[in-house]
C-alpha cells in the first residue's frame, strides 16, 4: 500500500489510495492522519479567530508635513492587518470610517475636527489584499515625499496613494460637530465623493489629537485608535489602541517601528522630511511584518 499526498491550495492535503490491496491499512492510516489534522485544524482555527478578532486596519504612519510648508501637507498611512489565510487574503474596506476626533477620549483642550472620511462603496475597496499600504492625503498641499497617485493600486505593488478629492473617498463635513457629543455613531449622514473640502474634516492638531478607524460592522467603537499629545491620556472608559504621550506637531511625523501597533514603545516620532516614508515600510522590522501579512502561512 502506498498513498499519494497532494497539496491543495497550499493549505490542505487529500489521500489517494492507489493500491486495492492496501485499502484497509489505508483506512487506518487515513483515520490516524484525520485525527491529527482535526486537532491541528482546531488549534489553527482558534489562532485564526484570535487574529481576525483584532483590528483589520491600522495606522502605520502619520505626518504633519514640513515646517513652513503651506497649508495641510499631512498624510495618514494605513496598513491592512488581517493576515492572509487559506480561505481569505483580502479585506472589504467599503464603509470604513477615518476620523480625527479626540473627543472620544474626553479630550476638550484640543480642537475637534468637524466631519470625517470613509472609504466609498466602490469595487476598488471590496477586496483589498492583506498587507496593503494605503496613504490618504490632502491634494491641494501635496506633501513632497508622496509617491505618484495610485488610488487603485494599478501597478500591483500593494500600495494605494489616494488624494482626498478622489472619488474613492467620501466625506461628511458635519458629523461629528465641534463642539459636540462623542462618541458619535457615524450613521445616517450624507456623504460626498471627491470633495475638495479638507481643513476641518481631517486636519490633525499639532499639540494633540486622535486618529480613529471604525469598521462599518460596528461604528460605535473604533477598531483602531491612536491618541497623541504631551501628557494627554483618555479620561473616559473608552481607551485608545495606543497612546503616544507626546506631541506630533508641524515638521514631525509618527511611525510604527515594527508590527506591535498597540505598544507605545514600538512607535517613534521623527523629523520631516527625513523621517517620512509614505507608501513604503518604515523600518526593516516594519517591512518584515507587512510582508508576513501578505504571505499565506
Amino acid at each position: 500500500m502506498w498513498v499519494n499526498l497532494t497539496p491543495l491550495n497550499n493549505c490542505f492535503v487529500y489521500i489517494d489510495h492507489l493500491s486495492s490491496a492496501g485499502r484497509n491499512a489505508g483506512r487506518h492510516f487515513y483515520g490516524y492522519i484525520s485525527g491529527i489534522i482535526s486537532r491541528t485544524f482546531f488549534v489553527l482555527f482558534l489562532l485564526f479567530f484570535s487574529l481576525c478578532a483584532g483590528a483589520q486596519l491600522v495606522v502605520n504612519e502619520f505626518s504633519q508635513g514640513p515646517s513652513g510648508f503651506p497649508g495641510y501637507s499631512e498624510y495618514i498611512e494605513l496598513v491592512v492587518t488581517q493576515p492572509a489565510t487559506c480561505t481569505s487574503s483580502t479585506v472589504d474596506l467599503r464603509g470604513w470610517v477615518v476620523d480625527d476626533h479626540n473627543g472620544w477620549f474626553g479630550i476638550i483642550s484640543q480642537s475637534r475636527a468637524v466631519g470625517h472620511l470613509r472609504f466609498a462603496n466602490h469595487a476598488n475597496w471590496a477586496n483589498v489584499p492583506s498587507g496593503s499600504i494605503i496613504v490618504i492625503y490632502y491634494h491641494s498641499f501635496r506633501n513632497p515625499k508622496l509617491p505618484p497617485n495610485d488610488p487603485t493600486d494599478a501597478n500591483g505593488d500593494g500600495v494605494y496613494i489616494v488624494p482626498y478629492n478622489s472619488f474613492y473617498i467620501e466625506s461628511n463635513d458635519t458629523d461629528p460637530p465641534n463642539p459636540g457629543p462623542a462618541p458619535t455613531t457615524y450613521a445616517g449622514y450624507p456623504y460626498v465623493a471627491g470633495s475638495s473640502y479638507f481643513g476641518n474634516v481631517l486636519g490633525l492638531a499639532d499639540a494633540g489629537d486622535a486618529i480613529l478607524l471604525l469598521s462599518p460592522a460596528n461604528l460605535t467603537v473604533p477598531s483602531f485608535s491612536i491618541l497623541y499629545g504631551a501628557g494627554i491620556v483618555s479620561t473616559t472608559p473608552m481607551l485608545p489602541t495606543v497612546t503616544l504621550g507626546v506631541a506630533v506637531g508641524t515638521g514631525r511625523n509618527a511611525y510604527l517601528l515594527d508590527g506591535q501597533f498597540s505598544n507605545a514603545g514600538s512607535w517613534a516620532v521623527g523629523t520631516v522630511p527625513a523621517g517620512e516614508t509614505p507608501g513604503v515600510a518604515n523600518t526593516a522590522a516594519n517591512l518584515a511584518w507587512i510582508q508576513s501579512l501578505r504571505t499565506i502561512p
